[in-house]
């Protein structure tokens, strides 16, 4: 995939913009703080597995009530 110099250097600017977000770092702090406390409530391996993802979604399924179609 060719991109251009412009191109690159908007994705460039972009890149810093996500990565300089203020809001975002203190969520990511919030949560990977508590995130132990949380495991605790779901013991089990969490990575980045699709293990992981799919315990997840079926927590969240449980959780919420929702249902497969």
């Amino acid at each position: 995939m060719y991109i251009s110099e412009d191109e690159y250097a908007e994705l460039r600017r972009l890149d810093r913009l996500r990565s300089d977000n203020s809001v975002l770092t203190a969520w990511l702090t919030i949560h990977h703080t508590e995130f132990p406390a949380w495991a605790e409530q779901a013991p089990g391996a969490w990575d980045f597995s699709l293990d992981s993802l799919v315990r997840l979604e079926d927590l969240i399924r449980g959780r919420c009530g929702c249902r497969l179609r």
